[in-house]
C-alpha cells in the first residue's frame, strides 16, 4: 500500500523527470491537491478531498494523453500499484 507522503512524493518525482510540460503541469496539479486535500472513499465528504476513483481517472487520462511511452507506461504501472494495492492515511 501506498501512503499519501509517498503518492504526492511519486507525482512530483514524475512531473520533474518528464519533458512534457502539459502532463508536467497536470502532475504537479494533481499532487498538490491531494497534498491540500486528501483522498477519500465513498462514505466521506465529497466537498474535502479528491475522490480515490477520480484519482485514477486522472491517472488514465494522462496516461492516454503523454505524449512519451515511457510516460505512458509510468503513469498506468502507478495506477495499477493504486488499484491493486490501495492507499494508506500517513
Amino acid at each position: 500500500m501506498m501512503g499519501y507522503e509517498e503518492l504526492i512524493g511519486v507525482l512530483y518525482d514524475m512531473a520533474s523527470k518528464t519533458e512534457d510540460e502539459e502532463l508536467q503541469t497536470r502532475l504537479y496539479d494533481l499532487g498538490w491537491i491531494v497534498k491540500k486535500c486528501g483522498i477519500r472513499d465513498e462514505s466521506e465528504d465529497p466537498e474535502e478531498e479528491i475522490h480515490f476513483k477520480e484519482l485514477l481517472r486522472r491517472l488514465e487520462s494522462m496516461a492516454e494523453q503523454a505524449k512519451e511511452l515511457a510516460n505512458k507506461i509510468v503513469l498506468n504501472e502507478l495506477k495499477i500499484d493504486l488499484t491493486t494495492n490501495g492507499i494508506i492515511d500517513d
